[in-house]
């Protein structure tokens, strides 16, 4: 029996939003472009998910929504070095997989657009 894996902090930290940690993290010199073999996502891959799911929060204007704190770890993963160029299983907006720049023009955030392009991204088309 082999030993069992744990999950890795980034990983836990980009899905959850948890905005703080990630960029301790990421300081800390984690990987930001590590992959989990059997789904062979990322942590950018991760918080993309995450962000365009709590993306209704926007509508709420609170200040400090969960879709903001996902789209903060999104920021700092790309800052970081991020490979902008992950392909993303969320069907609601879209295909079932599309690039972080697809997702981010159907949800319409134009700043996260510009920064995906600014850091290299492209569409899967």
């Amino acid at each position: 029996m082999g030993a069992r894996r744990t999950a890795n902090p980034l990983f836990e930290a980009a899905k959850s939003c948890s905005d703080e940690a990630a960029v301790v993290l990421i300081t800390a010199a984690a990987d930001v472009n590590v992959g989990l073999a059997r789904f062979g996502q990322t942590p950018l891959a991760m918080a993309m998910n995450a962000m365009v799911s709590h993306r209704r929060s926007l509508l709420s204007a609170k200040p400090d929504s969960e879709f903001d704190r996902c789209r903060r770890v999104v920021f700092a993963l790309l800052d970081a070095g991020a490979n902008p160029n992950v392909e993303l299983a969320y069907c609601e907006v879209g295909p079932c997989e599309a690039s972080a720049l697809e997702v981010a023009r159907q949800v319409g955030d134009a700043e996260l657009v510009a920064r995906l392009i600014s850091k290299g991204a492209t569409s899967s088309n």
